[in-house]
């Protein structure tokens, strides 16, 4: 016989603070384009860069536009879920706040 999952986690011993680091020098990384695949458990979130020519006419517009590609993450479906929740919650609370 299968055992499903619980739809929630439950919470058993002490929950731990997770603080990040504020001393660090990270790398900002500028990215304008974003593309996601999913295997189901795990996402894959690929950033990159377009390097857009200065000029475009109206006689003149590429046949193609690469991206360079910056940054992979890959996000497990509990952390994804999470993240997700976090962006829509901020979102909406910008979009409330500008009314």
């Amino acid at each position: 016989m299968e055992k499903s999952l619980p739809e929630e986690p439950e919470m058993r011993g002490k929950q731990i603070l997770l603080k990040w680091k504020t001393d660090i020098d990270l790398q900002t990384i500028y990215v304008n384009q974003a593309a996601i695949t999913s295997t189901g458990n795990e996402y894959y979130l690929v950033f990159g860069e377009t390097d857009l020519p200065v000029v475009f006419g109206k006689n003149f517009l590429p046949e193609e536009i690469l991206i360079n590609p910056k940054v992979r993450l890959v996000i497990g479906l509990g952390a994804m879920k999470a993240i997700v929740e976090l962006i829509l919650k901020n979102v909406e609370k910008n979009l409330e706040d500008k009314e």
